[in-house]
């Protein structure tokens, strides 16, 4: 890649106007994406309806936004779990990598050493951890699963996928409609189909669900807002675990929104 550059950054040194502006399309689409790269930032407010906002899922832009630690600064500001130092080393570098997105220019070059990247990043990452420590409610825009109308029940299932706290555990929340990460039926033990994910039902006619799931999802309009109650941790297991209550559930299609509303003073079901 570095050497096709230098031949074009060669090659329009003397080229004539018409020349030139094609070699710097070529160009353009020889670069990193940085475009897109920029697309899957985590830019807006860092509260979301008065909610400490979480960044996993999707950002503002309805992308699936570049990955951060957040899980894990949750799991540490609500119990005993610890990031060792190679996993805090990868977490700063993520925040780099985040604030990069956004355009800030750290000057550390392309290979920083970690004490340059611990230097620039740990405070703010320290700061946030304890941002987090003060908060009890969190939310984000979550990736979601539509299952089929289910006839039988009257419902349309969502499940809203919501952060690891430690990278992979699945089984990281308990709580009212989580989706348990393993189940037994007792002659064996197995991961149900959407194992670790919030499940919210809404009950209506085929006719609604049609018409709703007929549209593409509006990812901007998903939203799950949560409370943290407590935490200990799996049992038989040193992982962390957080019982949680979700507050607030928002699935947007098209240009409708399908959610609950538990907040005190709120309405209730939002369609």
């Amino acid at each position: 890649m570095r050497m096709l550059l230098i031949a074009i950054v060669l090659a329009a040194a003397g080229a004539p106007a018409a020349a030139q502006d094609k070699l710097n399309r070529f160009a353009d689409k020889a670069r990193p994406g940085v475009q897109a790269v920029r697309g899957l930032a985590w830019t807006g407010p860092d509260a979301v309806d008065g909610a400490q906002r979480l960044r996993w899922g999707y950002n503002e832009a309805g992308n699936q936004g570049l990955q951060t630690c957040d899980g894990d600064l949750l799991a540490m500001a609500k119990s005993n779990y610890r990031i060792d130092a190679t996993k805090r080393d990868w977490c700063l570098r993520q925040e780099r990598e985040s604030a990069r997105a956004l355009g800030h220019d750290d000057a550390l070059g392309p290979k920083p050493t970690r004490e340059a990247v611990e230097d620039a990043y740990g405070p703010a990452f320290d700061a946030r951890l304890a941002q987090f420590r003060r908060a009890t409610r969190f939310a984000l825009r979550p990736i979601v699963e539509v299952a089929r109308y289910d006839a039988h029940r009257g419902a349309l299932d969502a499940f809203m996928k919501i952060p690891l706290l430690n990278g992979f555990d699945i089984g990281g929340y308990r709580g009212q409609n989580i989706v348990p990460d393993m189940v037994g039926n007792g002659r064996s033990v197995y991961a149900p189909p959407h194992a670790g994910t919030f499940k919210a039902a809404f009950g209506m006619t085929s006719a609604e669900a049609a018409t709703l799931t007929a549209q593409p999802q509006n990812r901007r309009e998903h939203l799950v807002v949560f409370d943290v109650l407590g935490a200990g941790h799996r049992a038989g297991m040193d992982l962390p675990q957080l019982e949680i209550r979700v507050v607030r559930a928002r699935v947007g299609f098209g240009d409708k929104a399908l959610g609950f509303d538990r907040r005190e003073g709120a309405q209730g079901t939002e369609r």
